[in-house]
């Protein structure tokens, strides 16, 4: 994995060093850091989510006429000029190149590896397919170059033939399994059948309908080397909430880091009703000893606040 730098910036572009913030979690930028004008699934948008405090940027992977991997969510775009509807695989990259890509050009992965390598930045893939002859060669070979280590690799938990080639590509792979429903005992036993000691596998469970209780019945069953993560949260609060159970987050606006910069964190001891310890890795601890942990404070007006300290 990348070094955590300790590096945020706040959304006017202003950066301040924190020295003493080490990340908790690995904050995932959607799509990129759309600020400055920068367009989601661009280089660019890779550049300001590391600048933002980010660890790694999500990223979605469709292919050109010519067996390129471009960035884009979806399998076609708009023309901003034309308005007209370009269907990716319908064209080559120079073809590509030629369309208004809502404002810009297209980025391919290379381009996008290249950015997030120079700033230190690691990758989520989405939108990834089983693949043969040229495409698995190219992917393979840009992944090598970019770093295994530096990969996370998302599927649905149906997409049972994807995660299979990539486990035979890299034993060690991270995979995360995308669940846009509440987390239930069939999720939790398939990736219990695909996690071993050596891969890291992770359920990556949409925040709004995995509330809090859900989560504390489920986490038992899960083998201890599988952990939690959680999208799109886009509200400090839900953020901070979720904190304690996540070894990833991923956000349009929010990185763990900016929690720090905002202030967030400024509270007076006379609103705290209850506070509560978990260790790093999410668990809680009913008397905690010395060391980093992370405090749980639940204030007077319902708010949760979240923050790691050194007991």
């Amino acid at each position: 994995m990348f070094p955590l730098f300790a590096i945020a910036s706040l959304c006017d572009g202003s950066k301040k060093f924190l020295s003493s913030f080490t990340p908790s979690i690995s904050s995932v930028a959607h799509r990129g850091y759309k600020i400055h004008g920068a367009v989601e699934n661009t280089a660019e948008a890779y550049r300001y989510a590391r600048e933002a405090g980010f660890q790694y940027g999500e990223t979605d992977i469709q292919w050109t006429k010519d067996n390129i991997p471009v960035c884009c969510h979806d399998k076609f775009f708009i023309d901003n000029t034309t308005k007209d509807s370009i269907t990716i695989e319908q064209y080559t990259l120079d073809e590509l190149r030629c369309f208004n890509y809502k404002g810009t050009t297209i980025s391919t992965l290379e381009e996008v590896m290249d950015t997030c390598k120079k700033h230190g930045l690691g990758l989520y893939l989405d939108r990834l397919t089983p693949l043969e002859g040229e495409r698995k060669q190219t992917l393979c070979g840009l992944i090598d170059n970019f770093g295994k280590e530096n990969v996370c690799y998302l599927f649905g938990w149906y997409q049972r033939a994807g995660i299979q080639q990539v486990l035979e590509y890299d034993p060690n792979a991270q995979i995360g399994i995308l669940y846009f429903k509440k987390i239930d005992t069939a999720l939790v036993e398939f990736a219990n059948s695909i996690s071993t000691p050596s891969n890291k596998v992770f359920l990556d469970l949409e925040h709004a309908s995995n509330p809090i209780d859900t989560l504390e019945k489920y986490i038992p069953l899960l083998n201890e080397n599988i952990s939690l993560g959680f999208f799109t949260i886009n509200n400090k609060n839900t953020y901070m909430r979720y904190l304690p159970y996540a070894t990833s987050i991923t956000s349009d606006q929010i990185s763990e880091e900016m929690l720090y910069v905002s202030g967030i964190n400024n509270i007076s001891s006379d609103n705290v009703v209850r506070t509560e310890y978990y260790s790093i890795d999410g668990k809680k601890i009913n008397q905690p000893t010395k060391g980093i942990v992370i405090r749980r404070q639940i204030l007077s007006d319902d708010r949760v606040i979240t923050d790691k300290v050194i007991l």
